[in-house]
């Protein structure tokens, strides 16, 4: 029996040496994957430990302490092979010392203790490593799609079984563990881990397979997100030339009839042609908001816009929109009614005024004359500012809200006096408010009124979905 388990060592430690030999090649070919070089390491060092193992009866027992303690190296390289994989950090470097203390006290306190003793220490050590490079794998490859992935997993738990009965036999049976005398199981396990070796040998392969086949998943997923977006741009594109042809040319088409008919004719007297100035004027103004607009839309769906990041207070932006909107304010006879708390904020000053400007101009629109709007702003609890504003007008039914927000719909309602728009100003409220980092509420009820609430949180950053941003 002893010459038989010495031919099991030589044949173990072969089938090892093969492994690494076709791990290399393989790696020298390119494949590989996250960890591979440890996992060439520990194949060296596994084989190296076999090969002294298997001399080891016509070596002094200091061979017998190298193997050994090759074998525990091998597999604390095959665990850290294990955790890279699996993507998580590294073992740091100290661990590997243990390899050294390991290797001291085979020489030192077990030399002289009996071989069941020495076997029982190694097969322990041993074990406890392969369970625990077992579980690294198989929680790893659990989540692979690779469909033999989890066979790189199994050479390591039959190992753990091996080397339980390896020490289960130096408990119950100590006597039968000597040079000259081997316990009857130990022939058995070695035989388990040559079987076990063919498994083994393709496990490099399907670690790497697995490896390739995730970068290739990744890849698609990639290239599916990218054709998303350029579907998306498209779409875009062609929304904007279609807002363009409709809500350009009518207006346009619609001044120039009128200044052919009410300016261009020698039979208008002075107090007609001033009151076909005024229409005309109004005309070009709601064209030129219009194209401001659009303009500010996109900016917003480029990926180059960049947020110029102004510490300042919403209340000189709230009194510069309310500024602008003075005009219209005392056209519609309307009172406004004013609480403005300082409230400091990080954010694109020109952006906070284009948002603050087009809600204030939609409360004007829905207000009736002599209406109530309010401005508040102020801090919030939780240390952010906030700035809202309420009207007292028609209001917004349910069924509108969510598509008052969707370009493709682009929904836009006649005021209380018929005041026409273009359906854009709350989309680019809410689109201006994400890209700052803010969030943007709305309630309404219908017939009572709207309040539109624009809050920034504490050093809230700006929304990372365009280049440069970032506050």
């Amino acid at each position: 029996m002893q010459l038989d388990v010495i031919t099991l060592f030589w044949v173990l430690g072969l089938s090892y040496l093969a492994n690494l030999m076709f791990s290399v090649l393989l790696f020298g070919s390119g494949t590989s994957f996250p960890g591979a070089s440890h996992w060439i390491v520990a194949q060296s060092s596994l084989a190296g430990g076999m090969l002294l193992l298997a001399i080891r009866q016509t070596m002094p027992y200091a061979v017998v302490a190298v193997g050994n303690s090759l074998v525990l190296a091998a597999n604390l390289l095959y665990f850290q092979a294990a955790r890279i994989f699996a993507g998580r950090k590294p073992l740091a470097a100290w661990w590997y010392c243990l390899v050294a203390v390991a290797l001291v006290v085979f020489l030192l306190p077990l030399s002289a203790a009996p071989v069941s003793v020495r076997t029982a220490c190694f097969s322990s050590l041993s074990m406890v490593g392969s369970l625990a490079i077992y579980r690294q794998l198989s929680r790893r490859l659990a989540r692979a799609e690779h469909p033999g992935a989890r066979w790189a997993a199994l050479p390591f738990l039959f190992i753990a079984a091996g080397n339980l009965l390896q020490l289960a036999g130096a408990l119950i049976f100590p006597a039968s563990y000597d040079i000259g005398h081997l316990n009857p199981l130990y022939p058995l396990v070695l035989l388990a881990s040559i079987l076990t070796a063919p498994i083994s040998l393709f496990g490099y392969f399907l670690l790497a397979g697995m490896s390739r086949q995730e970068a290739m998943a990744e890849q698609q997923r990639l290239l599916g997100e990218t054709n998303l977006a350029l579907r998306k741009t498209n779409q875009t594109k062609d929304l904007f030339v279609s807002i363009l042809a409709h809500d350009l040319r009518s207006p346009l088409a619609g001044a120039a009839r009128y200044v052919r008919k009410n300016l261009l004719t020698g039979l208008v007297d002075p107090a007609q042609r001033q009151h076909a100035l005024e229409v005309l004027a109004q005309s070009l103004e709601k064209t030129h908001i219009f194209l401001e607009n659009v303009l500010w839309w996109s900016r917003a769906q480029r990926e180059d816009w960049v947020s110029k990041c102004d510490d300042f207070d919403l209340v000189d932006v709230a009194r510069s929109a309310i500024g602008m909107a003075m005009p219209s304010i005392d056209a519609k006879g309307l009172i406004l009614e004013s609480a403005l708390q300082p409230a400091p904020v990080r954010a694109d000053s020109d952006s906070v005024l284009l948002i603050l400007h087009n809600l204030l101009s939609n409360a004007i629109k829905f207000s009736q004359p002599g209406g109530l709007i309010e401005v508040i702003s102020g801090r919030e609890s939780s240390g952010g500012a906030f700035i809202s504003l309420t009207d007292r007008g028609i209001g917004i039914k349910p069924e509108l809200r969510e598509k008052l927000l969707q370009i493709e719909t682009k929904i836009s309602t006649p005021g209380t006096l018929g005041e026409t728009g273009s359906g854009m100003g709350l989309i680019l409220c809410w689109e201006f408010a994400r890209l700052n980092g803010a969030r943007l509420m709305l309630t309404s009820e219908p017939g009572l009124g709207t309040t539109v609430r624009l809050s920034f949180d504490p050093d809230q950053p700006a929304a990372e979905t365009t280049k440069g941003a970032g506050c």
